[in-house]
C-alpha cells in the first residue's frame, strides 16, 4: 500500500493474524485477580457476512463471567427440556428389574434434570434485531 501507513501490529503478531483481543483481555483480567467462571458464546444466527475472501466468517463472540470473590451470589439460569418424554435424565430414576422408584442413596448415581429445566448452556443464540429506522437514534445527524 504505497502512500499509506498500516498500522503497527503488537510485537510478536503477523499479517493477517488475528489479534485475539477478547481472549487477551479475558488473561489480563485473571493476572489482576478476577475470577473467570464461564466463558459465553453468544452464537449470531443473522451475523454480519465478512468480506474477506480467505477466512471464514465469525458468527459468535465469547462473553466472559468474572467475579471478584469466591463467594458471590449467582442465580441459576434453566432451560427447557428438550425432550423430556424421552430423555431419561428428566425422569425420576427407577430400579430396571421392579420398576420402582429409586430414591435416597440408590438415586445418588443418577443424572436428571430438575422440574425447573437443565442448567442453562454456555452457547446463547441470541438473534439480532433490525432498528426499524434506518438512522439510529444514538447517531447524531450530520
Amino acid at each position: 500500500m504505497v502512500g499509506r501507513d498500516l498500522p503497527r501490529l503488537p510485537e510478536g503478531i503477523g499479517a493477517k493474524s488475528l489479534c485475539l483481543i477478547p481472549y487477551r483481555f479475558a488473561i489480563s483480567m485473571i493476572d489482576r485477580g478476577w475470577i473467570a467462571r464461564n466463558v459465553i458464546i453468544w452464537f449470531k444466527r443473522n451475523c454480519m457476512p465478512s468480506s474477506a475472501k480467505d477466512r471464514f466468517t465469525v458468527d459468535f463472540e465469547p462473553v466472559f463471567f468474572f467475579v471478584k470473590s469466591r463467594k458471590y451470589w449467582f442465580e441459576q439460569q434453566y432451560e427447557p427440556h428438550l425432550w423430556a418424554d424421552r430423555d431419561k435424565r428428566s425422569i425420576e430414576p427407577q430400579d430396571p428389574k421392579s420398576g420402582k422408584i429409586l430414591t435416597g442413596q440408590y438415586a445418588i448415581n443418577s443424572v436428571r434434570y430438575g422440574k425447573d429445566g437443565r442448567n442453562k448452556r454456555c452457547v446463547w443464540d441470541v438473534p439480532t434485531q433490525p432498528y426499524p429506522n434506518h438512522i439510529l437514534p444514538h447517531f447524531p445527524k450530520p
